[in-house]
Protein backbone atom coordinates (compact mmCIF):
# COMPACT_ATOMS: atom_id res chain seq x y z
CA UNK A 1 0.00 0.00 0.00
CA UNK A 2 2.91 2.44 0.39
CA UNK A 3 4.18 1.72 -2.72
CA UNK A 4 1.78 4.63 -5.03
CA UNK A 5 3.92 6.73 -2.47
CA UNK A 6 7.58 5.27 -2.14
CA UNK A 7 7.82 5.51 -6.07
CA UNK A 8 7.15 8.86 -6.00
CA UNK A 9 9.74 10.04 -3.41
CA UNK A 10 12.53 7.63 -4.93
CA UNK A 11 14.00 7.34 -8.15
CA UNK A 12 14.87 4.02 -9.80
CA UNK A 13 17.94 3.73 -7.99
CA UNK A 14 17.10 4.72 -4.97
CA UNK A 15 14.19 2.26 -4.94
CA UNK A 16 16.84 -0.27 -5.98
CA UNK A 17 19.32 0.16 -3.26
CA UNK A 18 16.28 0.34 -0.45
CA UNK A 19 14.99 -3.37 -2.40
CA UNK A 20 18.58 -4.63 -2.04
CA UNK A 21 18.74 -3.24 1.56
CA UNK A 22 15.81 -5.11 2.43
CA UNK A 23 16.99 -8.49 0.34
CA UNK A 24 20.01 -9.03 2.46
CA UNK A 25 18.33 -7.78 5.77
CA UNK A 26 16.41 -10.69 4.68
CA UNK A 27 19.31 -13.32 3.94
CA UNK A 28 20.82 -12.19 7.09
CA UNK A 29 17.72 -13.01 8.99
CA UNK A 30 17.85 -16.59 8.16
CA UNK A 31 21.88 -16.53 9.20
CA UNK A 32 21.61 -15.13 12.62
CA UNK A 33 18.05 -17.37 13.61
CA UNK A 34 19.80 -20.41 11.86
CA UNK A 35 16.10 -21.61 11.82
CA UNK A 36 15.74 -22.26 15.74
CA UNK A 37 12.50 -20.52 15.51
CA UNK A 38 10.89 -23.28 13.92
CA UNK A 39 12.99 -25.88 16.13
CA UNK A 40 11.11 -23.63 18.93
CA UNK A 41 7.67 -23.90 17.51
CA UNK A 42 8.17 -27.43 16.94
CA UNK A 43 9.43 -28.47 20.17
CA UNK A 44 6.13 -26.20 21.89
CA UNK A 45 4.11 -28.69 19.71
CA UNK A 46 5.49 -31.98 19.91
CA UNK A 47 6.94 -31.70 23.68
CA UNK A 48 5.00 -28.69 25.47
CA UNK A 49 6.42 -29.77 29.41
CA UNK A 50 9.42 -28.78 28.73
CA UNK A 51 9.47 -25.59 26.44
CA UNK A 52 10.16 -22.63 28.85
CA UNK A 53 13.55 -24.51 29.37
CA UNK A 54 13.76 -24.77 26.16
CA UNK A 55 13.43 -21.33 25.01
CA UNK A 56 15.42 -20.35 27.57
CA UNK A 57 18.66 -22.39 26.61
CA UNK A 58 17.81 -21.55 22.49
CA UNK A 59 17.40 -17.75 24.02
CA UNK A 60 20.64 -17.53 24.96
CA UNK A 61 22.79 -19.42 22.61
CA UNK A 62 20.98 -17.24 19.96
CA UNK A 63 22.04 -13.90 21.83
CA UNK A 64 25.74 -15.25 21.98
CA UNK A 65 25.65 -16.44 18.51
CA UNK A 66 24.34 -13.09 17.26
CA UNK A 67 27.15 -11.04 18.51
CA UNK A 68 30.17 -13.38 17.31
CA UNK A 69 27.97 -12.94 13.68
CA UNK A 70 27.75 -9.33 14.25
CA UNK A 71 31.63 -9.39 14.23
CA UNK A 72 32.17 -11.29 11.58
CA UNK A 73 29.70 -8.78 9.29
CA UNK A 74 32.04 -5.72 10.39
CA UNK A 75 34.85 -7.90 9.33
CA UNK A 76 33.77 -8.79 6.28
CA UNK A 77 31.98 -5.37 5.25
CA UNK A 78 34.05 -4.08 2.57
CA UNK A 79 33.89 -8.05 0.63
CA UNK A 80 30.62 -7.92 0.84
CA UNK A 81 30.05 -3.86 -0.56
CA UNK A 82 32.29 -4.49 -2.86
CA UNK A 83 30.72 -7.53 -4.46
CA UNK A 84 27.44 -6.59 -4.17
CA UNK A 85 28.23 -3.00 -5.79
CA UNK A 86 26.27 -0.89 -2.69
CA UNK A 87 27.46 1.21 -0.03
CA UNK A 88 29.63 0.07 2.35
CA UNK A 89 28.18 1.63 5.92
CA UNK A 90 24.84 -0.48 4.53
CA UNK A 91 25.78 -3.30 5.37
CA UNK A 92 26.96 -3.29 9.01
CA UNK A 93 23.21 -1.58 9.59
CA UNK A 94 21.79 -4.81 7.86
CA UNK A 95 23.61 -6.38 10.47
CA UNK A 96 22.31 -4.62 13.53
CA UNK A 97 18.50 -4.75 11.63
CA UNK A 98 18.96 -8.87 11.09
CA UNK A 99 20.39 -9.07 14.77
CA UNK A 100 17.19 -7.38 15.98
CA UNK A 101 14.85 -9.41 14.08
CA UNK A 102 15.77 -12.75 15.84
CA UNK A 103 13.67 -12.44 18.77
CA UNK A 104 10.86 -10.90 17.17
CA UNK A 105 10.92 -13.76 14.57
CA UNK A 106 10.69 -16.42 17.70
CA UNK A 107 7.84 -14.50 18.85
CA UNK A 108 5.92 -14.82 15.81
CA UNK A 109 6.31 -18.42 15.07
CA UNK A 110 4.81 -18.78 18.30
CA UNK A 111 1.90 -16.81 17.75
CA UNK A 112 1.71 -18.91 14.52
CA UNK A 113 1.93 -22.11 15.75
CA UNK A 114 -0.58 -21.50 19.06
CA UNK A 115 -2.79 -19.85 16.25
CA UNK A 116 -3.22 -16.65 18.21
CA UNK A 117 -3.46 -14.42 14.29
CA UNK A 118 -4.72 -11.56 17.08
CA UNK A 119 -1.50 -10.72 18.56
CA UNK A 120 0.66 -11.98 15.15
CA UNK A 121 -1.36 -9.80 13.31
CA UNK A 122 -0.97 -6.85 15.88
CA UNK A 123 3.02 -7.32 16.12
CA UNK A 124 3.82 -8.00 12.12
CA UNK A 125 1.03 -5.31 11.70
CA UNK A 126 2.05 -2.45 13.54
CA UNK A 127 5.93 -2.67 13.28
CA UNK A 128 5.44 -2.80 9.52
CA UNK A 129 3.14 0.32 9.77
CA UNK A 130 5.30 2.42 12.13
CA UNK A 131 8.25 1.47 9.49
CA UNK A 132 5.93 2.71 6.80
CA UNK A 133 4.83 6.13 7.67
CA UNK A 134 8.15 7.02 9.95
CA UNK A 135 9.88 6.47 6.48
CA UNK A 136 7.79 7.93 4.25
CA UNK A 137 7.93 11.17 6.43
CA UNK A 138 11.92 10.86 6.84
CA UNK A 139 12.12 9.88 3.13
CA UNK A 140 9.96 13.22 2.19
CA UNK A 141 12.59 15.37 4.88
CA UNK A 142 15.69 14.04 3.09
CA UNK A 143 17.25 16.08 -0.19
CA UNK A 144 19.85 13.40 -0.87
CA UNK A 145 20.49 9.59 -0.42
CA UNK A 146 16.73 9.54 0.34
CA UNK A 147 16.73 5.25 0.67
CA UNK A 148 18.65 5.97 4.00
CA UNK A 149 14.93 7.72 5.33
CA UNK A 150 13.78 3.74 5.05
CA UNK A 151 16.86 2.16 6.33
CA UNK A 152 17.67 3.92 9.41
CA UNK A 153 13.33 3.59 10.23
CA UNK A 154 14.03 0.33 9.97
CA UNK A 155 16.70 -0.27 11.75
CA UNK A 156 15.27 1.74 14.63
CA UNK A 157 12.03 -0.02 15.20
CA UNK A 158 13.61 -3.46 14.88
CA UNK A 159 15.59 -3.19 17.59
CA UNK A 160 12.74 -1.65 20.04
CA UNK A 161 10.42 -3.97 18.93
CA UNK A 162 13.68 -7.04 19.47
CA UNK A 163 14.34 -5.43 23.52
CA UNK A 164 10.02 -6.27 24.08
CA UNK A 165 9.77 -9.40 21.91
CA UNK A 166 12.76 -10.32 24.15
CA UNK A 167 11.64 -9.62 27.72
CA UNK A 168 8.22 -11.08 26.57
CA UNK A 169 9.86 -13.84 25.42
CA UNK A 170 11.88 -14.11 28.78
CA UNK A 171 8.42 -14.39 30.71
CA UNK A 172 7.37 -17.41 29.50
CA UNK A 173 10.89 -19.02 30.34
CA UNK A 174 12.02 -20.85 33.27
CA UNK A 175 15.85 -20.26 33.78
CA UNK A 176 17.45 -23.25 33.19
CA UNK A 177 19.99 -23.34 30.71
CA UNK A 178 20.55 -27.21 29.43
CA UNK A 179 23.24 -27.56 26.28
CA UNK A 180 20.89 -30.83 25.42
CA UNK A 181 18.01 -28.50 24.12
CA UNK A 182 20.49 -26.57 21.67
CA UNK A 183 21.84 -29.53 20.65
CA UNK A 184 18.39 -30.86 19.84
CA UNK A 185 17.20 -27.54 18.14
CA UNK A 186 20.38 -27.28 16.60
CA UNK A 187 20.15 -31.07 14.63
CA UNK A 188 16.09 -30.10 13.49
CA UNK A 189 17.56 -26.58 12.49
CA UNK A 190 20.78 -26.62 11.00
CA UNK A 191 19.49 -28.29 7.55
CA UNK A 192 16.74 -26.34 7.35
CA UNK A 193 19.71 -23.25 7.05
CA UNK A 194 19.97 -24.03 3.39
CA UNK A 195 16.19 -24.07 2.80
CA UNK A 196 16.05 -20.99 4.69
CA UNK A 197 18.58 -19.43 2.31
CA UNK A 198 18.23 -20.66 -0.67
CA UNK A 199 13.95 -19.52 -0.21
CA UNK A 200 15.20 -16.12 -0.26
CA UNK A 201 17.51 -16.46 -2.75
CA UNK A 202 14.66 -17.52 -5.16
CA UNK A 203 12.69 -14.36 -3.94
CA UNK A 204 15.14 -11.88 -3.20
CA UNK A 205 18.88 -12.72 -4.80
CA UNK A 206 17.60 -11.92 -8.61
CA UNK A 207 17.10 -8.26 -6.98
CA UNK A 208 21.04 -8.54 -6.46
CA UNK A 209 21.94 -9.91 -9.30
CA UNK A 210 20.50 -7.13 -11.48
CA UNK A 211 21.75 -4.78 -9.72
CA UNK A 212 25.00 -6.03 -10.20
CA UNK A 213 24.83 -7.09 -13.73
CA UNK A 214 22.72 -4.19 -15.23
CA UNK A 215 22.87 -1.48 -12.19
CA UNK A 216 20.27 -0.07 -9.18
CA UNK A 217 17.89 1.71 -11.85
CA UNK A 218 16.80 -1.41 -13.06
CA UNK A 219 17.46 -3.46 -9.80
CA UNK A 220 14.78 -0.77 -8.80
CA UNK A 221 12.07 -1.61 -11.97
CA UNK A 222 12.47 -5.52 -11.11
CA UNK A 223 11.91 -4.87 -7.50
CA UNK A 224 8.63 -2.11 -7.78
CA UNK A 225 7.10 -5.45 -10.12
CA UNK A 226 7.80 -7.70 -7.68
CA UNK A 227 6.40 -6.04 -4.65
CA UNK A 228 3.28 -5.60 -6.63
CA UNK A 229 2.99 -8.79 -7.25
CA UNK A 230 3.70 -9.17 -3.18
CA UNK A 231 -0.02 -8.76 -2.96
CA UNK A 232 -0.22 -12.61 -4.13
CA UNK A 233 2.76 -13.73 -1.70
CA UNK A 234 0.60 -12.24 1.17
CA UNK A 235 -2.46 -13.99 0.41
CA UNK A 236 -0.67 -17.15 0.12
CA UNK A 237 1.64 -16.85 3.31
CA UNK A 238 -1.81 -15.81 5.08
CA UNK A 239 -3.68 -19.01 3.37
CA UNK A 240 -0.62 -20.77 4.63
CA UNK A 241 -0.18 -19.84 8.34
CA UNK A 242 -4.06 -20.50 8.95
CA UNK A 243 -3.39 -24.55 6.79
CA UNK A 244 -0.03 -25.04 8.77
CA UNK A 245 -2.07 -25.65 12.61
CA UNK A 246 -4.74 -27.16 11.01
CA UNK A 247 -2.50 -29.99 8.81
CA UNK A 248 -0.43 -30.91 12.00
CA UNK A 249 -3.84 -31.39 13.56
CA UNK A 250 -5.38 -33.51 10.70
CA UNK A 251 -1.97 -34.91 10.36
CA UNK A 252 -1.78 -36.64 13.81
CA UNK A 253 -5.80 -37.48 13.38
CA UNK A 254 -5.02 -39.20 10.27
CA UNK A 255 -7.97 -37.17 8.97
CA UNK A 256 -6.86 -36.87 5.11
CA UNK A 257 -10.37 -36.37 3.52
CA UNK A 258 -10.70 -33.48 5.84
CA UNK A 259 -7.10 -32.46 4.97
CA UNK A 260 -7.84 -32.89 0.91
CA UNK A 261 -11.00 -30.70 1.49
CA UNK A 262 -9.73 -28.26 3.18
CA UNK A 263 -6.54 -27.91 0.48
CA UNK A 264 -8.88 -27.46 -2.15
CA UNK A 265 -10.84 -24.68 -0.93
CA UNK A 266 -7.52 -22.96 0.10
CA UNK A 267 -6.67 -23.23 -3.55
CA UNK A 268 -9.98 -22.40 -4.87
CA UNK A 269 -9.37 -18.88 -2.96
CA UNK A 270 -5.66 -18.53 -4.27
CA UNK A 271 -6.80 -19.02 -7.93
CA UNK A 272 -9.08 -15.82 -7.71
CA UNK A 273 -6.81 -13.87 -6.18
CA UNK A 274 -4.42 -14.73 -8.95
CA UNK A 275 -7.08 -14.53 -11.90
CA UNK A 276 -7.85 -10.80 -10.50
CA UNK A 277 -4.50 -10.22 -10.16
CA UNK A 278 -2.43 -11.27 -13.04
CA UNK A 279 -5.51 -9.72 -15.04
CA UNK A 280 -5.60 -6.18 -13.63
CA UNK A 281 -1.76 -5.81 -13.09
CA UNK A 282 -1.32 -3.22 -15.70
CA UNK A 283 -3.95 -1.23 -13.93
CA UNK A 284 -2.75 -1.77 -10.44
CA UNK A 285 0.50 -0.34 -11.72
CA UNK A 286 -0.63 2.05 -13.44
CA UNK A 287 -2.36 3.45 -10.23
CA UNK A 288 0.49 3.00 -7.76
CA UNK A 289 3.09 4.57 -9.79
CA UNK A 290 4.21 7.03 -11.97
CA UNK A 291 5.11 6.58 -15.45
CA UNK A 292 9.03 5.56 -15.08
CA UNK A 293 7.71 2.38 -13.37
CA UNK A 294 5.08 1.58 -16.17
CA UNK A 295 7.66 -0.69 -18.04
CA UNK A 296 7.61 -3.10 -15.40
CA UNK A 297 3.77 -4.02 -15.73
CA UNK A 298 4.50 -7.14 -17.73
CA UNK A 299 6.49 -8.56 -15.56
CA UNK A 300 3.69 -8.73 -12.24
CA UNK A 301 1.78 -11.60 -13.91
CA UNK A 302 4.98 -13.94 -14.18
CA UNK A 303 5.20 -13.10 -10.59
CA UNK A 304 1.78 -13.73 -9.48
CA UNK A 305 1.86 -16.93 -11.25
CA UNK A 306 4.94 -17.97 -9.31
CA UNK A 307 3.30 -17.24 -6.02
CA UNK A 308 0.86 -19.61 -7.33
CA UNK A 309 3.45 -22.57 -7.26
CA UNK A 310 4.86 -21.48 -3.85
CA UNK A 311 1.55 -22.25 -2.66
CA UNK A 312 1.61 -25.86 -4.22
CA UNK A 313 5.00 -26.36 -2.67
CA UNK A 314 3.77 -25.03 0.54
CA UNK A 315 1.05 -27.73 0.61
CA UNK A 316 3.59 -30.47 0.35
CA UNK A 317 6.34 -29.46 2.73
CA UNK A 318 4.53 -29.37 5.62
CA UNK A 319 4.86 -33.16 6.41
CA UNK A 320 8.39 -32.78 5.61
CA UNK A 321 8.66 -30.30 8.54
CA UNK A 322 6.69 -32.57 10.50
CA UNK A 323 8.86 -35.46 10.19
CA UNK A 324 11.61 -33.84 10.97
CA UNK A 325 13.11 -34.49 7.60
CA UNK A 326 14.87 -31.27 7.52
CA UNK A 327 17.36 -32.26 4.97
CA UNK A 328 15.52 -33.45 2.34
CA UNK A 329 13.65 -29.87 2.49
CA UNK A 330 17.00 -28.23 2.21
CA UNK A 331 17.79 -30.50 -0.61
CA UNK A 332 14.87 -29.55 -2.87
CA UNK A 333 14.83 -25.84 -2.14
CA UNK A 334 18.82 -25.40 -2.51
CA UNK A 335 18.49 -27.23 -6.39
CA UNK A 336 15.56 -24.26 -7.21
CA UNK A 337 17.58 -22.02 -5.66
CA UNK A 338 20.63 -22.74 -7.31
CA UNK A 339 19.28 -23.17 -10.91
CA UNK A 340 17.46 -19.67 -10.42
CA UNK A 341 20.48 -17.96 -9.88
CA UNK A 342 22.37 -20.06 -12.75
CA UNK A 343 19.61 -18.93 -14.92
CA UNK A 344 20.05 -15.39 -13.62
CA UNK A 345 23.51 -15.33 -14.54
CA UNK A 346 23.10 -16.82 -17.80
CA UNK A 347 19.62 -14.71 -19.32
CA UNK A 348 20.00 -11.22 -17.42
CA UNK A 349 23.22 -10.29 -19.65
CA UNK A 350 21.30 -11.32 -22.54
CA UNK A 351 17.30 -10.52 -22.62
CA UNK A 352 17.63 -8.16 -19.48
CA UNK A 353 16.39 -7.74 -16.14
CA UNK A 354 12.94 -9.14 -17.20
CA UNK A 355 14.27 -12.34 -17.68
CA UNK A 356 14.52 -12.58 -14.11
CA UNK A 357 10.76 -12.85 -13.62
CA UNK A 358 10.40 -16.17 -15.90
CA UNK A 359 13.69 -17.90 -14.69
CA UNK A 360 11.95 -17.27 -10.65
CA UNK A 361 8.73 -18.66 -12.37
CA UNK A 362 10.32 -22.31 -13.91
CA UNK A 363 12.90 -22.74 -10.61
CA UNK A 364 9.46 -22.31 -8.41
CA UNK A 365 8.05 -25.30 -10.67
CA UNK A 366 11.01 -27.38 -10.27
CA UNK A 367 10.36 -26.54 -5.79
CA UNK A 368 6.87 -27.70 -6.35
CA UNK A 369 8.02 -31.15 -8.33
CA UNK A 370 10.91 -31.51 -5.85
CA UNK A 371 8.88 -31.16 -2.64
CA UNK A 372 5.83 -33.21 -4.28
CA UNK A 373 8.31 -36.01 -5.40
CA UNK A 374 9.88 -35.94 -1.83
CA UNK A 375 6.42 -36.12 0.12
CA UNK A 376 4.93 -38.73 -2.32
CA UNK A 377 8.08 -41.08 -3.11
CA UNK A 378 10.24 -40.81 -0.36
CA UNK A 379 8.31 -40.08 2.75
CA UNK A 380 5.61 -42.06 1.45
CA UNK A 381 3.21 -39.47 2.52
CA UNK A 382 -0.15 -39.32 0.56
CA UNK A 383 -1.62 -37.14 2.48
CA UNK A 384 -2.55 -34.23 0.06
CA UNK A 385 -3.47 -35.58 -3.56
CA UNK A 386 -2.95 -34.16 -6.89
CA UNK A 387 -6.61 -34.09 -7.95
CA UNK A 388 -7.77 -32.33 -4.71
CA UNK A 389 -6.33 -28.58 -6.10
CA UNK A 390 -4.65 -29.33 -9.02
CA UNK A 391 -7.37 -29.79 -11.76
CA UNK A 392 -8.72 -26.22 -11.60
CA UNK A 393 -5.18 -24.22 -11.87
CA UNK A 394 -6.05 -24.87 -15.29
CA UNK A 395 -8.06 -21.98 -15.17
CA UNK A 396 -5.41 -19.92 -13.91
CA UNK A 397 -2.71 -21.10 -16.80
CA UNK A 398 -5.85 -20.31 -18.99
CA UNK A 399 -5.95 -16.46 -17.68
CA UNK A 400 -2.24 -16.15 -17.96
CA UNK A 401 -1.99 -17.15 -21.45
CA UNK A 402 -4.55 -14.61 -22.82
CA UNK A 403 -3.20 -11.94 -20.42
CA UNK A 404 0.13 -11.99 -22.60
CA UNK A 405 -1.88 -12.03 -25.67
CA UNK A 406 -3.95 -9.43 -24.30
CA UNK A 407 -1.40 -7.11 -23.93
CA UNK A 408 -0.24 -7.46 -27.37
CA UNK A 409 -3.25 -6.42 -28.84
CA UNK A 410 -5.02 -3.33 -29.97
CA UNK A 411 -8.09 -2.50 -27.76
CA UNK A 412 -8.76 0.51 -26.06
CA UNK A 413 -9.08 1.04 -22.54
CA UNK A 414 -12.29 1.08 -21.71
CA UNK A 415 -12.95 -2.45 -23.70
CA UNK A 416 -9.93 -4.12 -21.94
CA UNK A 417 -11.16 -3.54 -18.65
CA UNK A 418 -14.96 -4.85 -19.75
CA UNK A 419 -13.23 -7.77 -21.07
CA UNK A 420 -10.95 -8.48 -17.78
CA UNK A 421 -13.85 -7.80 -15.76
CA UNK A 422 -15.63 -10.43 -17.85
CA UNK A 423 -13.33 -12.86 -17.29
CA UNK A 424 -12.77 -12.84 -13.51
CA UNK A 425 -16.69 -12.99 -13.37
CA UNK A 426 -16.61 -16.43 -15.36
CA UNK A 427 -13.51 -17.51 -13.30
CA UNK A 428 -15.19 -16.86 -10.58
CA UNK A 429 -18.31 -18.93 -11.62
CA UNK A 430 -16.29 -21.69 -12.92
CA UNK A 431 -14.31 -21.76 -9.13
CA UNK A 432 -17.33 -21.38 -6.88
CA UNK A 433 -19.66 -23.12 -9.18
CA UNK A 434 -20.95 -26.16 -6.92
CA UNK A 435 -21.11 -23.02 -3.92
CA UNK A 436 -23.15 -20.84 -5.91
CA UNK A 437 -25.44 -23.95 -6.55
CA UNK A 438 -25.46 -24.24 -3.05
CA UNK A 439 -26.62 -20.81 -2.18
CA UNK A 440 -28.98 -20.40 -5.09
CA UNK A 441 -30.54 -23.67 -3.36
CA UNK A 442 -30.57 -22.29 -0.06
CA UNK A 443 -32.59 -19.07 -1.70
CA UNK A 444 -34.90 -21.11 -3.27
CA UNK A 445 -35.65 -23.48 -0.51
CA UNK A 446 -36.46 -19.92 2.03
CA UNK A 447 -39.05 -19.04 -1.22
Amino acid sequence: LSLPIITRLLSPAEYGIMSVFISLTSIFNIIFIMALSSAISINFVKHPKNHAEYLFSNMVFLFISNMAFLILVALLESVISSSLHIPRYIIFLTGITAAANVFFTVQLSLYEIRSQSRKYSIAYGSKNILIILISIAAIAFLQENRHNGWIYTTLVLSILYAVYCFFSLLGECRRVFRIAYVKDALCYSVPLIPHALASYALRFFDQIIINQLVGAAKAGMYAFAYNAGHMMNLIVMAMNRSWYPLFLRFLKKREFSRMNRLANRFAKLVYFAAVGLILLSEEIIMLISPKEYYESSALMPIIVLSYVFMFFYLLYSGAQFYTGKTGLISLSTALAALLNIALNYMFIPIFGYAAAAWTTLFSYMMLFVFHYFSSRFVLRYETIRLGSFLPDFACVLLVFVIALVMGALPLGAPAKILVKLGLIAGAGVFLFSRQLRHMANMMAGRG
